[in-house]
């Protein structure tokens, strides 16, 4: 033994690596869950011209990517529903743009990371949207049209016009 704070001469190192292959690797997640966030707009008043859409840009902890996809707090929205059931199909999110805010009563996000097919646990967690509509706007119809003229004769009209009832579309 040497004395206190004494140096050692350890000698020379040689080190070798060692390839170690692994047959599988299995990423788990830790924590299942499932969180419902409700976005109440009962008491909101918006103007005509503010439309879905535009709470979906920013507004309520929604985003929108560069390729429009929806993401709600940063994960990827996987399906937009509309009392519960699908709205113009199931890939209808352009269809958010043409109809105003004022029809929701609020907005429920679901998250989970739960499988509901397999019962297992997901890495990333799916995102679902509902919107609720408020009871007087539970039938109604959207759009737009545009006209123009021009001349000799030349003229366009073109619309987009959307009509719902309870299930129906």
């Amino acid at each position: 033994a040497g004395a206190k704070g004494a140096a050692f001469d350890l000698g020379i190192f040689r080190i070798r690596s060692h390839e170690i292959k692994l047959k599988e690797v299995k990423i788990t997640a830790t924590r299942r869950f499932s969180d419902t966030t409700k976005i109440d707009l009962s008491k909101s008043k918006f103007e005509r011209s503010v439309m879905i859409d535009d709470l979906f840009s920013g507004s309520y902890g929604f985003s929108k990517g560069q390729d429009g996809q929806l993401y709600y707090k940063g994960n990827q929205v996987s399906a937009i529903s509309v009392n519960g059931d699908d709205f113009f199909g199931k890939k209808n999110s352009d269809v958010y743009h043409l109809l105003p805010a004022l029809v929701l009563n609020g907005i429920d996000v679901v998250e989970t990371n739960i499988d509901s097919v397999t019962n297992t646990t997901k890495l990333r967690p799916a995102v679902k949207v509902n919107l609720q509509f408020k009871q007087k706007y539970s039938k109604g119809m959207f759009g737009n049209a545009n006209l123009g003229t021009g001349t000799s004769g030349r003229y366009l009209a073109n619309t987009n016009l959307f009509a719902y009832k309870n299930r129906e579309q």
